[in-house]
C-alpha cells in the first residue's frame, strides 16, 4: 500500500459536498464496473478499508494526481473521504445478517436493491448458520447487466492484496426472484471462503450443486425445476433430484445447515444420481449432439462446463469457469472476453482434460507490474455459473 505523497494539498482548500452531487436516473454502463472496483479496492485497504469505505467524513475532497492513480486512491485517507471512492454509494447497500453487515447489494435500481434485503437477505439468514455468514463478505450485482441468456448467474472469487477473501456474485435481472440462483452463487462463495474448492472443477460443481439441493427450502426446490442443471442430462432429472434430497435430508420439507450440510454431501455423494455423472470432453460433434438430443443418463458433456485461464497485460491471472445450456463457439467466447478486458487481454487458455491448452495470445508483451516495497498478492478470480434448462 502506498503513503500519502508529501505534497498533498490541504483538504480545506477545496471541498465538494458529496450530498448535493448530481445523480442521473439512468446511470451509465461503465457504472458495474465502478462499483465492481470500489468493492474491490475496499477489501485491498483490508479492515480499515472496510470501515472506511462504510463511513462517509464531514469532509470530501475532489480526486487529485495526489490521492488517485490509475483510477484508484493511492492510499487510505483517515481524515477525509475523496469524491467518488473511499466513501459509502448511492448504489450499494450493506443489509445486516443475523450476525451483522456481511451482505453488500447494488445495481441500477434502488427499488430492486431493496427488493434484495427482503428476498435475498433472508434466504441467506435461513440457509447458513451464524458461523458461515460470519465469515463470508459477499456483493451482489443485482441485477447484473453483464448476465444475459442462459447464464443465470456467476460468482468472481478474488484475494484481496491484504489477503481477505471476497465475492462479488452477478445475477442474470431473469432470476433476481430465483432462490436457487441465489442459493448456488452464494455457496461457491462460501466454499472459495473456507478454502475447500476441490482440484477437480467437475466433482466440485457436482458437489456444490448437490449442496444446494441440501440446503435449499421445499419451495425454492420446486423452484429448480425449470433449471435442473446437472440433472438437466438425465431422464426425468427433477425426479432424481427428489430422490437425491431425500437422500441428504430425509424429507423433501427438511433443509440442512451449516457443517451438517457439508458432511452430509460427502457422505452421500457417491449414492447419488450425480455422482454417477461422467465429464469428459466428447471430440466427435455427432456423436455429441446425438447425446444431447436423447438425453442420455451418465454422460454430461464437457461443453456444459469450459474452464479458462485468463491472462492480462496487467499481470492479474483470471481462472473463470463457465457454464452454458447450449453449445458456445469458442470464437464467440473469446470475443466477449476481449469486449469485456479490452487491450489489457494478453492470454486465454482453456482446459481440455486437464491440459492446458492456448486458445488467444495478443500482440505485445504484458506491461510490467509496479513494483511496491511491500509484496502484493495477485488477485484469484474465479467464475462460476449456473444455466436455466
Amino acid at each position: 500500500m502506498k503513503t500519502p505523497a508529501r505534497n498533498l494539498r490541504k483538504p480545506a482548500k477545496k471541498v465538494v459536498s458529496t450530498s448535493r452531487t448530481k445523480v442521473t436516473k439512468k446511470p451509465p454502463r461503465r457504472a458495474t464496473k465502478q462499483r465492481e472496483d470500489w468493492v474491490t479496492t475496499m477489501y485491498d485497504f483490508g479492515a480499515p478499508g472496510v470501515a472506511d469505505y462504510s463511513h462517509r467524513h464531514n469532509v470530501v475532497v475532489a480526486p487529485s494526481p495526489d490521492t488517485v492513480s490509475g483510477g484508484k486512491l493511492k492510499y487510505l485517507p483517515r481524515e477525509f473521504d475523496v469524491h467518488g471512492y473511499d466513501h459509502p454509494r448511492k448504489d450499494i447497500r450493506a443489509y445486516k445478517t443475523k450476525v451483522g453487515d456481511h451482505v453488500r447489494v447494488g445495481g441500477e435500481s434502488q427499488e430492486k436493491i431493496r427488493f434484495f434485503g427482503g428476498y435475498g437477505v433472508p434466504i441467506i439468514n435461513r440457509s447458513f448458520d451464524e458461523g458461515e455468514i460470519d465469515r463470508l463478505n459477499v456483493y451482489y450485482e443485482y441485477p447484473s447487466s453483464r448476465v444475459r441468456g442462459g447464464t443465470m448467474g456467476t460468482t468472481d472469487n478474488w484475494i484481496s492484496d491484504t489477503g481477505i477473501k471476497h465475492s462479488i456474485i452477478d445475477i442474470n435481472p431473469r432470476y433476481i426472484k430465483d432462490e436457487p440462483t441465489i442459493l448456488h452463487e452464494t455457496i461457491h462463495a462460501m466454499r472459495f471462503r473456507d478454502g475447500i474448492e476441490g482440484k477437480d472443477v467437475d466433482e466440485d460443481e457436482a458437489l456444490t450443486e448437490l449442496e444446494t439441493v441440501a440446503r435449499v427450502s421445499r419451495k425454492g426446490l420446486f423452484q429448480m425445476r425449470h433449471a435442473l442443471g446437472y440433472y438437466s442430462w438425465m431422464t426425468n432429472g427433477f425426479e432424481k433430484m427428489k430422490e437425491d434430497r431425500i437422500l441428504l435430508t430425509g424429507s423433501l420439507d427438511r433443509s440442512l445447515t451449516g457443517e451438517t450440510a457439508r458432511r452430509r454431501v460427502l457422505e452421500v455423494f457417491p449414492r447419488t444420481h450425480l455422482a454417477r455423472l461422467k465429464i469428459g470432453q466428447i471430440s466427435d460433434r455427432k456423436k455429441k449432439k446425438r447425446m444431447v438430443e436423447s438425453r442420455i443418463d451418465e454422460v454430461a458433456p464437457e461443453w456444459l462446463d469450459r474452464y479458462f485461464k485468463i491472462v492480462l497485460k496487467t499481470g492479474s491471472v483470471v481462472n473463470r469457469h463457465m457454464r452454458f445450456k447450449k453449445p458456445v463457439p469458442l470464437a464467440s467466447i473469446v470475443g466477449k472476453m476481449k469486449a469485456r478486458y479490452g487491450s489489457d487481454l494478453y492470454q486465454v487458455f482453456e482446459y481440455d482434460d486437464g491440459v492446458k491448452k492456448l486458445v488467444y495470445r495478443a500482440s505485445g508483451r504484458p506491461r510490467k507490474l509496479a513494483t511496491p516495497t511491500t509484496k502484493t498478492t495477485a488477485k484469484k478470480r474465479v467464475a462460476t455459473s449456473r444455466p436455466k434448462k
